[in-house]
């Protein structure tokens, strides 16, 4: 097995070949950035897999490999030639022991990445002194019917909603445009949350489509804008990604309704899952748990060297 860069030609060319679908590939594929696109080929030079990593800095000093800006993981895909379990165990660790053995061999002194969830075996970098940590999403299963999954919202949610519908809170369905970008950017403002505005003006003009991209918009009564939320989707998953709230005109129910909305779309273009895409600070994590989804864990590496595993363990302690 070998792992090494390719260019955005190539991977397109197999992503077309296998027939595989990512909404995030295609984000990374098309918007403004430096990520590094790196294929895994079998010993016979035949194009298997590829996953996505980016060069950022830390600390102002070192460079870091690191899950790229905007994707919530490497987005690891490899196409498995065997359906013997026994194989596929094997076939797996080799993979992640190629994987590790390209990483250690770069330049990059810190690496810190995820990986997607159905990726579970990191033996070969715990057996290198990663530290593997555990982060968590939450999911929910479009095919159930659409009553049994507002029946697992909890009472807190479905009341939000309910009050919503009671105040004439309106929903809209569009596509992304001035406000959408308004909104979002200034509750990033607001919650001092960093993000590079041009890159996500970028991305919501050039990127979102109708057919990759779901907003819905909650008005008051007097047509206030209330919330907004922003999901991409492909024909597995739909990812909530964005959502910007008023601070001058406010209601409990109107973002909680905006993501039922969500849902329910989702649900009608007979994508399978919604995906909430990360939940790991406490109150985020408390608002999507309330959606009744499922609890999702998925896997990130960390390394660095011992003085800047020192430095890091100040700043970043659970990942280091």
């Amino acid at each position: 097995m070998i792992v090494e860069e390719i260019n955005k030609k190539t991977l397109i060319d197999f992503l077309e070949k296998k027939k595989h679908a990512c909404v995030f590939t295609e984000v990374s594929l098309k918007a403004k950035n430096n990520n590094l696109y790196i294929g895994i080929y079998s010993n016979d030079r035949q194009l298997k897999g590829y996953f996505i990593i980016s060069i950022t800095k830390r600390l102002k000093l070192f460079k870091q490999l690191s899950t790229p800006l905007n994707l919530p993981n490497n987005l690891l895909f490899f196409d498995s030639s065997t359906t013997n379990e026994a194989k596929k165990n094997g076939e797996v660790k080799k993979l992640m022991t190629t994987i590790e053995n390209f990483l250690s061999k770069r330049k990059e002194s810190i690496i810190s990445m995820s990986f997607p969830s159905n990726w579970i075996d990191f033996q070969p970098f715990i057996w290198k002194n990663y530290k593997v940590t555990t982060r968590y999403t939450y999911t929910i299963d479009l095919n159930r019917e659409i009553e049994d999954i507002f029946n697992d919202f909890a009472r807190e949610r479905k009341k939000n909603i309910k009050q919503a519908k009671k105040d004439n809170i309106t929903i809209e369905k569009h596509s992304p445009n001035s406000d959408t970008i308004e909104l979002i950017s200034k509750t990033f403002i607001d919650k001092g949350v960093s993000i590079d505005l041009n890159w996500l003006n970028d991305f919501i003009v050039n990127f979102c489509k109708e057919d990759n991209c779901i907003v819905h918009t909650a008005k008051d009564p007097e047509g206030n804008i209330l919330a907004t939320n922003l999901c991409i989707y492909d024909k597995n998953k739909c990812y909530y990604l964005y959502g910007g709230y008023s601070k001058t005109h406010k209601h409990q129910g109107a973002g909680p309704t905006c993501m039922w909305y969500t849902i329910q779309e989702a649900k009608k273009r007979n994508i399978n899952t919604f995906d909430f895409e990360g939940s790991m600070i406490p109150e985020i994590e408390k608002y999507f748990r309330n959606f009744g989804g499922d609890l999702i864990p998925f896997y990130q590496i960390n390394k660095a060297n011992l003085l800047q595993e020192m430095v890091l363990k100040t700043r970043h302690k659970q990942y280091f």
